[in-house]
């Protein structure tokens, strides 16, 4: 009985040790994150067309699929206009990635300045 009990604690601390080591992990270096958000830049161009749009930001949150495409989950901004046109930019738009960048989250600022 006490080899039976001591054997579940064992597992049980090497599982919680391994959810532990799984949880600490981040696969995704800043390096990685800076290369992302410039492909998402270039993607959007420069050329925004401004008409009815002011300057805003948004956030845009996506994550990227086993094609290396970027799906758009949800673009948070004051402005529908900007939101509705990063939506159509964006969504589904290949972006070069490791492996091990698929299937995570990211949050990338977006800020949009009207100048004339």
């Amino acid at each position: 009985m006490k080899t039976l009990i001591n054997i579940m604690i064992t597992i049980g601390i090497t599982i919680l040790t391994m959810v532990s080591a799984a949880a600490n992990t981040n696969p995704t270096s800043p390096k990685n994150k800076k290369n992302i958000r410039t492909q998402i830049i270039t993607l959007l161009g420069k050329e925004i067309p401004s008409d009815k749009l002011e300057a805003s930001e948004a956030h845009v949150n996506f994550i990227i699929n086993a094609n290396d495409e970027i799906v758009v989950i949800e673009v948070t901004s004051k402005s529908n206009k900007l939101s509705e046109m990063i939506k159509n930019k964006l969504n589904y738009k290949k972006i070069n990635v490791s492996k091990s960048q698929r299937g995570s989250f990211y949050e990338v600022p977006v800020k949009l300045d009207i100048i004339g």
